[in-house]
């Protein structure tokens, strides 16, 4: 005999410190104006239905629950480190990030969400052909694109402020700002090959009209052990109106050469370099 459990119009019904004493229910129905909020372990498997909203606190505990029989608005309260990119897709989900949570979704999931957002981190990994940058529904302040495949020939930031990107997604897609202050970082810390350390051409770097910086992030390493990077390319770090904004131009455990500023024709544009602050070992 399967159970059904309907709460009550305007209530709020939180199980989440019950454990498993309601197990036996099979399903719940939430009506406009309700609140259901479970564990994910308790919602796996559950088939909840309703217009109310139903509030999933701990998904982290239990990454592979089955949340597919849920169809009424559901939200996901993400506080850890948790990677649900092969949970499939949960069209009307809204995930809220705490401070230091860290979500990894596909590419696909991101864009079906209804929402994303808080002080967290997004991971995106997977197949991003079709996107040409952080997803609307987006408001997670740093997103990290290092998983990600086919950024294509641009790709925005679309109001975050922080992109974290591989050397080679540096060199094949151009990153592109708006006015807000922002933060590309070229992840070198997983490039394990010195072959690969020396040399940058970047696709292009344009950065809002704000205090933006640009990092190439070696890791911690030991003296002695530091690459230097030559890069080529053009960076723009926009107009400073009042001529308050701090650009900065940055090297993480290696050095910089700006040799392909010097060229003829030269290798290297930067623009906005008036007010650039070059926080690095440099090497000419």
């Amino acid at each position: 005999l399967a159970v059904e459990a309907t709460l009550a119009e305007g209530a709020t019904l939180d199980l989440t410190a019950q454990g498993s004493a309601f197990a036996a229910v099979d399903s719940y129905s939430v009506p406009a104006g309700s609140t259901l909020v479970l564990t994910a372990s308790q919602a796996n498997g559950l088939a909840i239905g309703g217009a109310g909203a139903v509030r999933i606190s701990d998904i982290e505990t239990t990454p592979s629950a089955d949340l597919s029989g849920i169809t009424a608005p559901l939200t996901l309260e993400v506080g850890g480190t948790v990677d649900l990119s092969g949970n499939g897709t949960l069209g009307s989900a809204t995930y809220a990030l705490g401070g230091g949570a860290v979500l990894t979704l596909g590419f696909t999931q991101m864009t079906a969400a209804t929402s994303l957002a808080g002080e967290g981190e997004l991971r995106l990994t997977g197949d991003a052909a079709g996107a040409t940058g952080v997803a609307a529904n987006v408001s997670v302040l740093e997103v990290d694109l290092t998983g990600a495949q086919n950024l294509g020939e641009t790709f925005a930031f679309n109001g975050a402020t922080t992109l974290t990107v591989s050397p080679d997604q540096a060199a094949a897609t151009a990153f592109v700002g708006d006015s807000a202050s922002e933060t590309l970082i070229v992840d070198y810390t997983g490039v394990a090959d010195a072959s690969d350390q020396g040399t940058l051409a970047l696709a292009g770097v344009t950065l809002g009209a704000g205090s933006d910086r640009l990092t190439f992030d070696f890791g911690d390493r030991a003296e002695g052990d530091e690459p230097a990077l030559a890069i080529t390319g053009r960076i723009d770090f926009g107009e400073d109106a009042d001529g308050t904004d701090a650009d900065i131009l940055e090297v993480f455990g290696g050095a910089l050469s700006l040799a392909g500023l010097g060229t003829s024709p030269a290798t290297l544009t930067i623009l906005g370099q008036e007010d650039t602050q070059f926080n690095s070992k440099a090497v000419l």
